[in-house]
């Protein structure tokens, strides 16, 4: 078996119903993966059992329980049950192009990479708002296919590791990721930085044949939740950042930021180019999102 699709899931039914859904029609041979249900909760549910029963007539497919609640505990556990060479982590909120594992099964025979991926695509299951623009929902890397670069890493959405990865390296760090309703970032980009200290010649390797679509809900398409969002990744994602500033320096940054973001509320409304940002909200979100992550980095610096 080559391929080990894990799904961890908390309470998202019907969307994980479409994500196995979009395993069930890949084009390659059914025995070349096996897809491995991480149900991440204090007890198992009724309809994640019939969702399994239901696809384990056309493919491969199981599930486990792991009641410790957060992302990392539930992928830890699909590390620790997945029988693949090579263990693909596929959101509950995404679906597959139907030739994905057609096409790792290439990259895998032909690069043997330790870690591989590529971009993901937004799809919607309500209609979106005038000012939301599809690229919101869209991470892409410029130039693929190519090996990436020291400073680059793939995206937790969209993420294979090779089954080895995990014994040399370690597994993912619990004190990131989602815990339930709680966001956090930053488990799959920690390890890869961890991999890349520990060996300078570790393959991370991005295609863009290794697509996927990617759930946006009506939620993601409010402004309270860019902003959160980017205050929660940036508080994350202190460990790729210098963090040796003193507390006083931090405190300046910190109030800094808020004055920006203060003047962004208030002045930008008039000011923005309206030929770059044609509705306000195109602004928050691009612009003012972007200084929320900076806050959010800062805050934690302060706090720990």
């Amino acid at each position: 078996m080559q391929v080990s699709v894990i799904i961890c899931t908390y309470k998202r039914y019907e969307l994980l119903r479409l994500a196995v859904d979009s395993l069930i029609n890949q084009t390659a041979s059914k025995d070349l993966f096996e897809v491995l249900i991480i149900e991440n909760d204090i007890k198992e549910s009724k309809e994640i059992k019939e969702i399994t029963e239901y696809a384990s007539k056309q493919i491969n497919i199981r599930k486990t329980l792991e009641p410790s609640i957060g992302l990392s505990n539930a992928r830890n556990k699909g590390i620790k049950e997945a029988k693949g060479g090579y263990l693909w982590f596929l959101d509950d909120d995404a679906k597959a192009n139907p030739d994905y594992i057609l096409n790792l099964n290439k990259i895998i025979d032909e690069i043997h990479p330790d870690v591989c991926g590529g971009p993901y695509f937004p799809f919607y299951l309500t209609d979106k708002p005038k000012w939301f623009k599809d690229e919101y929902g869209t991470n892409q890397y410029n130039n693929l296919p190519r090996m990436l670069n020291d400073n680059e890493y793939l995206s937790g959405g969209n993420i294979v590791f090779k089954n080895s990865f995990f014994n040399e390296y370690g597994f993912f760090d619990t004190s990131l990721g989602m815990k339930g309703n709680s966001i956090l970032y930053g488990e799959e980009t920690y390890l890869q930085i961890i991999a890349r200290k520990k060996n300078t010649k570790i393959v991370i390797y991005g295609s863009n044949d290794l697509f996927i679509y990617h759930f946006v809900s009506e939620d993601k398409m409010k402004i309270r939740d860019r902003i959160l969002r980017s205050f929660k990744l940036g508080y994350s994602h202190t460990f790729m950042d210098d963090n040796s500033f003193k507390k006083f320096t931090l405190l300046y940054y910190t109030l800094k930021t808020f004055v920006k973001i203060a003047m962004d509320i208030s002045i930008c409304p008039f000011s923005r180019k309206r030929e770059n940002y044609i509705y306000l909200k195109n602004y928050y979100y691009e612009v003012t999102a972007r200084k929320f992550s900076v806050l959010g980095n800062l805050c934690y610096k302060l706090t720990h």
